[in-house]
């Protein structure tokens, strides 16, 4: 409260500095007393000069009233400035506080982009993983069961090669036999 005050004080202090520089010092024309010589007018004034002698305070008084007029709108031009500082400030201020919340939003939601990106790739990369180890089991496989057709095909093939022989030496066997008889 105490700071507030004193800023205050200092404000206005300022303002009327400003003021007082702003405004030129009317100096009012020094009452000239009015020489009469005897040669000219002889105690007759000319009408001019009377009206202006009998409405001098007058005069006074109305360019006073103006004087402090125009210091009270300089006064109510630098308040509005200073209100339009200060809110052109506050402006400033909430538009750069959304700035850094757009940049911090921004920045949050890049960050977890990120993440979801990397995440997304170490599955990929175990999915793959996973994949090549299910493809090299299939292979295994299936290399296995190849070479146990082969095995089997091997197999049959030298029993039917034995079977074959033996059907030969039959058959010769009996053309020596049929032979001999």
């Amino acid at each position: 409260m105490k700071k507030k005050m004193k800023k205050r004080k200092q404000i206005k202090k300022k303002i009327r500095k400003k003021i007082k520089k702003k405004i030129p010092k009317i100096k009012l024309k020094k009452r000239k007393v009015l020489i009469v010589s005897k040669k000219k007018n002889k105690g007759i004034l000319s009408l001019r000069k009377a009206v202006k002698i009998k409405f001098r305070p007058f005069i006074k008084v109305y360019d006073s009233f103006r004087e402090k007029g125009a210091i009270k709108r300089l006064k109510e031009e630098k308040e509005k400035l200073i209100e339009k500082e200060k809110k052109l400030k506050e402006k400033e201020k909430r538009l750069q506080e959304e700035e850094e919340g757009k940049l911090k939003r921004k920045e949050a939601r890049r960050l977890k982009e990120e993440k979801e990106r990397r995440i997304k790739e170490e599955e990929e990369k175990k999915l793959e993983a996973i994949r090549i180890k299910e493809e090299q089991q299939e292979r295994k496989r299936q290399a296995q069961i190849y070479k146990e057709r082969i095995a089997k095909a091997e197999r049959t093939r030298s029993i039917q090669l034995e079977e074959a022989t033996k059907l030969k030496e039959k058959r010769l066997k009996e053309k020596k036999l049929m032979m001999n008889i």
